[in-house]
Formats: C-alpha cells, sequence, structure tokens
C-alpha cells in the first residue's frame, strides 16, 4: 500500500506542468478528445506505468537496500530539478504542432510519458519498496489524474501563473524529499 500511495502522489506531483499536459490542453481546446482517444490515453497512461514498473523491479533485484534508496532520491531530484528549472522557463507556445492523427497523437503521448521524470521516479518508488504492481496502479492513477485539469481547461490551465508556483513549490518539496533520501541512504544522520 505505500508503494501505491508513494507513486500516486509522485506521479501526481511530477506530472504537473509536463509536455504530456501540454499536449492534452491542446487535444482539448481542438475539440479532438472522444472515447476512443480516451481509451487509448488510458492505455498509454497504463502501459507506461508498467513499463517503469518492470524497470524497477529489475534494479530493485540488482541493488542493495541503501542504494534503492539512494536510487529514488536521485530519481526524485532530478524530477525536483526539472519542476524548478521549468517553474522559471518562458511559457510554451500551445499551439505549436499540428497533430496529423489519433495514432500520431497517441504515438506522441507515449513517447512523452516515456521520457518524462514521472517514469524514473516509479521505477525509484518500485526499487525502493519491491512492489511493482501497487506501485504501477498508483503510478497510472496519479498520471490519470494529473491530466484531468488541461484536459477540462484546456490551454488555460497551463498558461495560468498558479501553474509556476505549483512547479516551484512542488520542486522544492521534491528537493527536501530528495536530500532526506540521499542522507537516509548515505546514513549522513
Amino acid at each position: 500500500m505505500d508503494a501505491l500511495l508513494l507513486a500516486l502522489l509522485l506521479n501526481l506531483m511530477l506530472d504537473q506542468g509536463a509536455r504530456t499536459q501540454h499536449d492534452i490542453a491542446r487535444i482539448s481546446d481542438s475539440g479532438r478528445a472522444d472515447g476512443r482517444f480516451f481509451t487509448g490515453l488510458t492505455i498509454v497512461i497504463a502501459l507506461n506505468a508498467a513499463l517503469a514498473a518492470a524497470v524497477g523491479g529489475i534494479m530493485a533485484a540488482l541493488l542493495m537496500p541503501n542504494a534503492r534508496l539512494l536510487f529514488l532520491a536521485i530519481a526524485l531530484l532530478f524530477g525536483a530539478a526539472g519542476h524548478i528549472l521549468t517553474a522559471f522557463r518562458k511559457p510554451r507556445n500551445v499551439n505549436s504542432p499540428v497533430f496529423r492523427g489519433r495514432l500520431h497523437l497517441l504515438l506522441r503521448l507515449a513517447l512523452h510519458r516515456a521520457g518524462e521524470n514521472a517514469a524514473f521516479v516509479t521505477a525509484g518508488v518500485v526499487a525502493f519498496t519491491d512492489a511493482p504492481v501497487l506501485a504501477a496502479v498508483g503510478a497510472a492513477l496519479g498520471a490519470g489524474v494529473a491530466l484531468l485539469p488541461p484536459l477540462i481547461l484546456g490551454s488555460r490551465y497551463t498558461r495560468h501563473g498558479l501553474l509556476r508556483a505549483l512547479l516551484l513549490l512542488s520542486g522544492m518539496i521534491l528537493l527536501c524529499i530528495a536530500i532526506g533520501c540521499a542522507a537516509s541512504a548515505l546514513r549522513i544522520f
């Protein structure tokens, strides 16, 4: 149960301001979000969470307990750095690329999901807790909940100043957690 809640909360935090949210906001604005799109998006999210959990399971088998916690700390550190730097970056042009079709759109979302910090942190959670199924379910639920605001609000969500404050706050929280995990793994405290 710890793995489920930890993966859910971390994915919910790390998916804020991510490329996937920008793509979902564009899709919401264009009016292309229908039942087939939601089915495909659910499959993409579930497969991404399962892949990250599988990688974390492999890492759990290879690492000692302190190294598992250090792996999670490194993943959280990268997530924190990404959030803090994204908070100060110029906002993206929401109307830039044109989507050619549903398959192109879902492939783009799958590639974005695979390359985001949330997948790395999900692997870190699995390596630390050694519960891949629960962490995958938590990661999929967290990602799904994080994509609801841009789906409902569209580009208004990604252009809002509150998103920058949320990114900076969550980045600082993740940084504190990463420092605590690293200090515990290295037995500093």
